[in-house]
């Protein structure tokens, strides 16, 4: 069975074999990513921000190169199919803006150094500890216990307190409240 679209014939033997070899690749990268990832993170030479960078690309990378590979061994041709591959990507585009903004701030984060996991951050009413550096979000964790995933765009187009930047000393200021008939030096000492 075989689907003629001009001089491409598409058959369902190559639809098969693209979609077989296509998830064994992609199988394949993914495992081959998670070993060198998990190697990556053994590292005790790189910063935690630059290794969850070099995982990132390490993984994406794998797997397009299996995409194009899977392509090109079964031998489809797409030159046909550039103008509608062409519409496709740009509606793709403009509906993946916002994840590609975060992705893109994602990478702007680690290669800054500005936020790392186990910082003390405030970001507008969130004040928390930084637990996981993702592609898409941070992970903050509250005092309380509240984890919050923020999307990396809010770390570059909002202010953000890094309490832990510099030093791993953090002070909170905590107001008390005492009755104006209460000795001050009593109030002090306790």
């Amino acid at each position: 069975a075989a689907i003629s679209l001009g001089a491409l014939r598409l058959s369902l033997l190559v639809i098969v074999k693209a979609i077989v070899l296509a998830v064994a690749l992609v199988w394949l990268a993914v495992l081959l990513g998670n070993v060198l990832s998990h190697w990556v993170q053994r590292s005790a030479d790189l910063s935690p921000s630059f290794k969850v960078l070099i995982s990132k690309v390490i993984k994406i990378g794998l797997i397009m190169i299996a995409g194009a590979i899977a392509l090109s061994t079964t031998g489809i041709d797409l030159t046909p199919l550039t103008v509608f591959s062409g519409a496709v990507g740009v509606g793709i585009g403009f509906g993946l803006q916002t994840v590609v903004s975060n992705f893109i701030s994602g990478i702007i984060i680690l290669l800054d150094k500005s936020i790392k996991p186990g910082d003390t951050i405030t970001l507008g009413d969130t004040f928390g500890s930084v637990r996981d550096l993702r592609s898409r979000f941070v992970s903050v964790i509250t005092r309380e216990g509240k984890e919050y995933l923020i999307p990396n765009e809010d770390f570059i187009s909002q202010q953000v307190v890094n309490w832990s930047l510099s030093s791993d000393y953090v002070r909170m200021d905590v107001e008390l409240g005492a009755s104006y008939d209460s000795n001050p030096h009593d109030v002090i000492r306790i």
